[in-house]
């Protein structure tokens, strides 16, 4: 399978996420979010094993979001689960829920299944590409992830984002394949120490 058939098989499903992904607070994780990971899911398709459960983990893995949860990613899964059920196989879905938990720390997941782990890295990378963009769109990135967490005064903000910045970079790679490594890996290591050096600037 080698092309993205979700929206055309299921336009109900992907009209509420829309909906969903529309909703006030939300600043970076809306629908343009989900365009650019199906860009890039297109883009690699060949590199799949399934390409159907990691287009359904792209709709559905920011599907519920509040900036002050710390459950949304299991939140959006069984939300997955609920509606899907019954309608699509049973292996995609299983595939997809793995995915979409898998960006709660934004760590692979320990997996005997070979085809799922190499399709969980495609998709984890996928879902933070953005680190790699240019520096234009990267920094709007972060005015984003600023006005997510606007209730938060700026001291508190530019030390927790600090450390979470710290996090990436000290990864031997921010990258798990080597096909986005090898595309964004440099970039998305300089934009992510010139965010941190304009926060402890700031």
């Amino acid at each position: 399978m080698s092309e993205l058939t979700f929206e055309k098989e299921f336009p109900v499903f992907v009209g509420q996420l829309k909906g969903r992904y529309a909703e006030p607070g939300r600043y970076y994780h809306t629908w343009r979010h989900i365009e650019a990971m199906l860009r890039h899911c297109h883009s690699v398709a060949d590199k799949l094993q399934d390409l159907s459960a990691v287009e359904v983990a792209i709709y559905y893995h920011d599907a519920i979001y509040d900036p002050l949860s710390a459950s949304n990613e299991h939140d959006s899964a069984d939300l997955m689960q609920k509606e899907l059920s019954g309608y699509i196989p049973e292996g995609v879905i299983s595939g997809a829920d793995t995915m979409i938990r898998a960006t709660q720390r934004h760590e692979l997941p320990i997996l005997k299944d070979k085809a799922l782990y190499s399709d969980c890295a495609f998709f984890l990378d996928m879902d933070l590409s953005i680190l790699g963009a240019s520096e234009t769109i990267y920094d709007a990135y972060e005015v984003y992830i600023r006005q997510k967490y606007q209730m938060v005064p700026e001291a508190l903000y530019a030390t927790g984002r600090c450390s979470i910045l710290d996090g990436f970079l000290e990864r031997e790679y921010l990258h798990y394949t080597d096909y986005f490594r090898d595309k964004y890996e440099a970039i998305a290591r300089k934009n992510l120490q010139r965010a941190k050096e304009h926060l402890s600037h700031s």
